[in-house]
């Protein structure tokens, strides 16, 4: 997947430099490409990953907080009941 990614962006470079007059790539230009792309893969994903990990196990956390949050006052209430007092 990330190879066609990376192959649909390489043409598409291309063709803006085909429309533009230029023809090919110089090997300068295909090794920054190749570095940038290597960069991005490195860098930026891997915090876009970290980031997505901290906030999935933050929404984990939250989430059972509230289920032991309702699950006490599930466990009040039953027990109330079971007391004989009136819940409103």
């Amino acid at each position: 997947m990330i190879r066609t990614l990376n192959r649909n962006a390489e043409e598409r470079v291309i063709l803006k430099n085909e429309c533009e007059g230029r023809y090919g790539l110089t090997e300068k230009d295909e090794e920054a490409s190749r570095e940038r792309v290597r960069t991005f893969n490195k860098i930026i994903l891997q915090n876009l990953k970290s980031q997505l990990k901290i906030v999935s196990q933050s929404y984990q956390v939250s989430e059972t907080s509230q289920m032991s949050a309702r699950s006490r006052k599930k466990k009040i209430q039953e027990t109330d009941l079971l007391s004989g007092k009136c819940m409103s």
